[in-house]
Formats: structure tokens, C-alpha cells, sequence
């Protein structure tokens, strides 16, 4: 989760954090194997970071959720990427009010609306003794939704499951998030316009595109001028996301094991 003092700057990026998570359970899936070929490229091209991986599907996550904390209001919000998500989150937090995670909100998969892509859990604001809590006791309740665990899938699909809708756009999605995904010499950065047009999410690739104009405006203009570069690198600012006047606050995520 994420602690933060305004809650909106957060929010303005949802798409690109709701992408980012169904991306991130995928991505649990790769395995890299880097090709000498690879190894040998000049790095300070951009390339995808993962060579030439292969996946195992069984690795990837059931579940990826992001608890966006207000310090302030003493109060969180959950970001849901799924409908895997939306069914744990409802049985965890049965109290807990959906709603658009921003205006012109894409739903980011097809057993999610757009309204369904934000949670306000109320006065929760604990990973150890409240969120997590909560997940562990609904998934041992006889928990279910419209896929199995990823755990318990066969390592090849059958013929059926190929032509299966849900494996067909999970096979997209693991395209997404190996093909997007490139390195810059300095950074990993994700090509968010490319990667909303893949999820065929209209409103958030319109917006990435918008972004990514911006960012490559204002660096032809710096260097028509001779001036330095300007600041385009939050997050992703060249490839669709957050420009530089688009922060996301103060954001801070505790890892520590023990901090709440």
C-alpha cells in the first residue's frame, strides 16, 4: 500500500496503476532468459527488458492490489484491476463503496465496469492488522470467482481452454506486458500508449498519446533553443504517462516487515 497526504494526485494516474497491476500479475509468470545476441546489444537503445523470456503461467498472481492510504483522513481507497479483484475485495470488505477510479475511467477488463475500479474501504488504514486480515479470512470461507488459481492450472493449455475467451485475452495481456515494457539506458519505463491500445482501453490511450505529444514537444523545443532538457520523466512521460506537472504527491510505500 501506499501512504499519501492528498489522495487525488494519486487517483489522476489510476489507469496507468490499474495497467500496471494486471501487467504485474502476469509479469510474476516470466522467466528471463537472456540470448547472448541479447547481451551483446548496445544498451543504450531502447529494448525490452526481458529478451527472450518464457512464461509459466502457474507463477503468475491470483490477486495484485494497491491500498491507496490518506494520512490525513486517517481513511483508504483500493484500486481494483479485475474481476478477480472486485470479487475478493467485495467479499473482504463487504462495507466497502465502489465508484470510478478517475473521469473518463476504461473498464480494464472484461468482468469489470469502469465503476467498479476503486473501493473506498472507510477508517482502514493497517496492512498487517486490517487489509491483509481481511483478504486471508475471505479466502478461507470458501472463496470463488470465474477463474481457478493460477497454481492449479495444467502447465500447457488443452485444446478447449485455447479457445477459451478468457485464455485468448490473457494471452494478450502477457504480450502487453512483455512488448512494452523497454529500457532506456537509465530506466525501465513502460509505453503506456501502446499499452492502453492493446487493452483496448480508448479513453486512457487517448490520453497517453496526449502526453506523449506533450513530452516530445517540449523536448524539440528545448533542443531548437539550446536549452536543457526539460523535465518529462514522471512517470513515463515520453511514453504516455504522468507528464511533469502531473505528480503523484507524496506517495511513499512501506516495505519494511515491520511497519503496518
Amino acid at each position: 500500500h501506499g501512504e499519501v497526504t492528498v489522495i487525488e494526485p494519486v487517483l489522476s494516474q489510476a489507469d496507468c496503476l490499474i495497467a500496471e497491476l494486471r501487467c504485474l500479475k502476469h509479469e510474476k509468470g516470466m522467466i528471463q532468459a537472456r540470448t547472448a545476441d541479447s547481451l551483446k546489444r548496445d544498451v543504450s537503445s531502447r529494448m525490452s527488458v526481458w529478451g527472450g523470456a518464457s512464461h509459466d503461467r502457474r507463477k503468475e498472481l491470483d490477486f495484485a492490489f494497491l491500498f491507496v492510504v490518506d494520512v490525513v483522513k486517517q481513511e483508504s481507497h483500493l484500486l481494483i484491476a479485475g474481476g478477480r479483484e472486485l470479487a475478493l475485495a467485495q467479499a473482504a470488505f463487504p462495507d466497502g463503496t465502489l465508484e470510478a477510479a478517475m473521469p473518463e475511467m476504461d473498464p480494464p477488463g472484461k468482468h469489470l465496469k469502469a465503476e467498479q475500479t476503486l473501493m473506498h474501504v472507510g477508517k482502514k488504514v493497517s496492512r498487517k492488522l486490517e487489509f491483509a486480515p481481511a483478504f486471508f479470512k475471505a479466502l478461507a470461507s470458501d472463496f470463488n470467482c470465474h477463474k481457478i488459481p493460477c497454481s492449479m492450472m495444467h502447465e500447457k493449455p488443452d485444446e478447449k481452454e485455447l479457445e477459451a475467451e478468457d485464455y485468448v485475452d490473457d494471452e494478450a495481456l502477457r504480450k502487453i506486458t512483455r512488448t512494452t515494457v523497454v529500457h532506456d539506458s537509465v530506466k525501465m519505463q513502460r509505453d503506456y500508449a501502446s499499452m492502453f491500445q492493446g487493452m483496448d482501453m480508448p479513453a486512457a490511450h487517448r490520453r497517453a498519446t496526449m502526453r506523449k505529444t506533450q513530452a516530445e514537444v517540449r523536448i524539440s523545443e528545448a533542443a531548437a533553443s539550446g536549452g536543457p532538457d526539460p523535465v518529462v520523466n514522471t512517470p513515463g512521460a515520453l511514453f504516455g504517462g504522468g507528464s511533469s506537472d502531473e505528480g503523484l504527491g507524496n506517495l511513499s510505500e512501506k516495505e519494511d516487515e515491520g511497519e503496518d
